[in-house]
């Protein structure tokens, strides 16, 4: 099982009503982390603001750092094949 979490997009937001939004309804908290299997994971694409609590950072189920870490390789391999230079990867 999954729970992959996005943020609300609130910045496009001139009017200022979103400040009025109570985001506690929205976030995932240990509570209910708690509640999850414990093969569960957990993704967000990053940034993050209101919806994760930072102390389900120290869940084990937490996958969101391995999910940007494994980003940046991913970009970076797309970037080398884009401009076909893949082939000199292996020089690093």
């Amino acid at each position: 099982d999954c729970v992959y979490m996005t943020r609300l997009q609130d910045e496009y937001d001139l009017s200022g009503e979103s400040n009025l939004i109570d985001y506690s309804q929205f976030s995932l908290t240990t509570d209910n982390v708690n509640q999850m299997k414990s093969d569960a994971i957990i993704l967000h694409p990053l940034p993050r603001r209101h919806e994760i609590s930072t102390e389900v950072d120290a869940d084990p189920r937490a996958m969101y750092w391995r999910q940007l870490r494994n980003g940046v390789y991913i970009r970076a391999a797309l970037l080398l094949y884009v401009f076909n230079v893949a082939h000199r990867l292996k020089d690093y």
